[in-house]
């Protein structure tokens, strides 16, 4: 594998980790059959995003962590695309759940920041853009 070089100014870079959680990536997970957690092992991406993380947080570059969150019984979840229905059906990353927590090696750390979604995009209905803005990040 070759080594990717980036040039990227710490102060105004934010690192996003998404959605890397049990229901989505274990193999025990609500997405157990989707190929998702059989994909990931292949490609290392655990290793990957902790190392990312690793050298983010060496930089005192903010890294924020991006839950989708259900409620118990979808409750408020707006079920009007199949990805939703299929959520509420399945019951996945119920708040609290074993599910809905981080892959292992993925915990947030103490000076991380968690946001939660209850959509496919981490910008919607949630305080993502306050937290980039208020960072000063212009790159993610």
């Amino acid at each position: 594998m070759s080594e990717l070089t980036l040039d990227i100014n710490s102060d105004n870079t934010a690192l996003l980790v998404q959605d890397m959680q049990r229901d989505n990536l274990h193999h025990e997970g609500a997405n157990k059959d989707s190929g998702v957690p059989e994909h990931a092992e292949e490609q290392n991406i655990y290793e990957h995003i902790e190392a990312l993380m690793d050298t983010a947080r060496e930089r005192d570059v903010p890294v924020i962590h991006i839950h989708y969150i259900a409620e118990e019984d979808a409750a408020g979840l707006a079920q009007n695309a199949a990805i939703f229905s299929d959520i509420a059906a399945d019951e996945v990353c119920v708040r609290g759940s074993w599910g809905a927590q981080p892959m292992n090696g993925m915990e947030p750390h103490e000076d991380d920041v968690v946001v939660e979604k209850m959509r496919v995009d981490g910008f919607r209905g949630t305080n993502l853009d306050n937290l980039l803005r208020g960072f000063d990040v212009d790159s993610f």
